[in-house]
């Protein structure tokens, strides 16, 4: 009863915000959502860090981001509605999650590229021309902790762990409607690579990519869920 209340209480924030359209464009992405291959779609900011310009930040003597062994990150199972195989899926793809917590006490997590590679966003468009790169994926941070800096300990603490960072960059994708969190990335040295949106109907994916430059569409066949291959 108490999780019904808290949705019904969500859902009426969502209407009182942005209406019957912004509610109805929420609940479809609920049951649709971007990694399903028979009708989804989305629309992404996608970010771009340069490595370089993390040797600016601090560490934070109290909190250090660390990884966690692939047995232990299938512990995480159910946090912010995590389930296994999309965690099963994370480090089949060579991808690590770092976490921040306080003796039991999960502060944040996030899950990061091992190894560059090309940079594919979780709706599946493949970012062009910026060869090999990493992508950080799904950082969650407990609500009791927003604002604290959570975001640049990982950042700073996974930029330690980095033997070669030259010429790369750290890429990542935010919901529009989560300015918070674009705002906080931004502060940490991202900037806005581009806006994207996608619609999938049966593994054939369409993308609108547009930024200050230039904007186009492109197409790929992809009949996979996104956050279980």
């Amino acid at each position: 009863m108490p999780d019904l209340i808290k949705k019904l209480t969500t859902a009426r924030n969502i209407l009182a915000q942005q209406g019957l359209v912004g509610l109805t464009n929420t609940l479809l992405k609920k049951v649709f959502p971007s990694g399903n291959y028979f009708l989804s779609w989305d629309t992404r900011i996608l970010l771009e860090c340069p490595i370089s310009k993390l040797a600016r930040l601090k560490p934070n003597p109290e909190f250090t981001a660390k990884i966690l062994s692939a047995s232990e990150a299938r512990l995480l199972f159910g946090v912010n509605n995590q389930s296994l195989k999309s965690i099963e899926a994370a480090i089949n793809r060579h991808e690590v999650c770092w976490t921040i917590s306080e003796k039991d006490n999960l502060l944040s997590y996030v899950w990061i590229s091992k190894n560059r590679a090309p940079v594919c966003s979780d709706t599946a468009f493949i970012l062009p021309n910026i060869g090999l790169n990493y992508w950080w994926r799904d950082i969650y941070v407990a609500p009791e902790y927003r604002g604290t800096g959570k975001i640049s300990q990982h950042l700073q603490s996974w930029f330690q762990s980095l033997t070669d960072s030259e010429s790369s960059s750290l890429y990542c994708e935010i919901d529009p409607e989560n300015m918070p969190s674009v705002i906080s990335h931004q502060r940490n040295g991202f900037i806005i690579k581009g806006k994207l949106k996608m619609l999938c109907i049966f593994g054939i994916r369409v993308f609108f990519f547009s930024t200050s430059e230039t904007s186009k569409f492109s197409f790929r066949f992809y009949p996979k869920n996104i956050y279980y291959s």
